[in-house]
């Protein structure tokens, strides 16, 4: 009968170097690949806020044909806005009350006779989609015109919005700036 006898040795064998080569080419490279992940994942993020940043601005339009002054808050950014918050100050005085918007203008018009207005009121925690504006105030003048009308006003009127994009990145509309 014959046997067969292995001997196996209790030690690893010493590890070449082309183990311990292809070893740290292959612990780098996956270090360079988080890397350049991590890179363009951050490059993705900031493009995305980018694409969806709102920006209200304040817009007046006057037809001296109707003698009419129209001013408008208009969301001429490529995102949605969320107007959290606004105040609107008259001679540096806040204005309180349900209807902010409505309230000045009565007391900026109450002076001008024959004036006549109409107004949109602006609502916290509303959502702007691009390209749309809230008409904040018509008004039709017969007694002086409207550039006039226009002068006056923005002397004492200050309208500040808070407002923040789909990413919570919050913006100020300041009509003093």
């Amino acid at each position: 009968m014959e046997y067969l006898i292995y001997i196996i040795s209790s030690e690893p064998p010493p590890p070449d170097l082309w183990t311990i080569g292809t070893a740290i080419c292959s612990a780098i490279i996956a270090l360079v690949a988080v890397a350049f992940t991590w890179q363009q994942n951050k490059r993705a993020d900031k493009h995305n806020r980018l694409m969806v940043t709102p920006h209200l601005a304040t817009l007046t339009t006057i037809n001296n044909e109707e003698r009419t002054l129209l001013l408008h808050i208009e969301n001429n950014g490529i995102g949605p806005a969320i107007i959290r918050d606004y105040t609107i100050h008259i001679d540096n005085n806040p204005i309180t009350g349900d209807d902010e918007v409505e309230e000045s203008l009565k007391i900026l018009l109450k002076d001008l006779p024959n004036s006549d207005f109409g107004h949109e009121a602006i609502t916290r925690n509303s959502f702007l989609p691009p390209g749309k504006k809230i008409e904040l105030a018509t008004i039709v003048t017969q007694r002086i015109s409207p550039e006039e009308l226009t002068k006056s006003l923005s002397q004492r009127v200050r309208i500040t919005i808070k407002y923040e994009s789909i990413y919570g990145e919050l913006h100020t509309l300041d009509s003093e700036d």
